[in-house]
């Protein structure tokens, strides 16, 4: 509900889905990497629909997700995998470079005005 309410501007109701409902995918890319027992980062690429791509991409595109890069910091307590409170600011830099990226990719696609040419 927290990270809910950071990316959606403080806002919540019955109408903003939640980050369970928006997560539509998890891949773990590697082993996850023991920094000081008993905390760990796990490489993970997560697709995440936020209703935000359908404003910024032409019809085509606009049901594409979100692809998330995380090194997601976690603890490992009695054999269960928790995420840290390190957690929010690692989502929401992935959240933000993930739109950039398409942001990006978007101006790189769209065609130039062709020059107006004098006589």
């Amino acid at each position: 509900m927290q990270l809910d309410k950071i990316i959606n501007g403080g806002n919540t109701g019955k109408y903003i889905i939640s980050m369970p409902e928006k997560v539509t995918w998890i891949k773990i890319l590697s082993e996850c990497e023991v920094t000081k027992d008993p905390y760990y980062i796990c490489p993970l690429a997560v697709g995440y629909n936020d209703g935000l791509m359908s404003r910024m991409l032409d019809d085509a595109n606009k049901d594409k997700e979100l692809e998330l890069y995380i090194d997601m910091p976690v603890v490992k307590k009695d054999d269960q995998w928790y995420p840290t409170n390190g957690f929010f600011s690692v989502f929401l830099t992935a959240y933000r470079e993930a739109h950039q990226a398409v942001e990006e990719k978007k101006q790189t696609e769209t065609p130039s005005s062709p020059a107006i040419q004098t006589h």
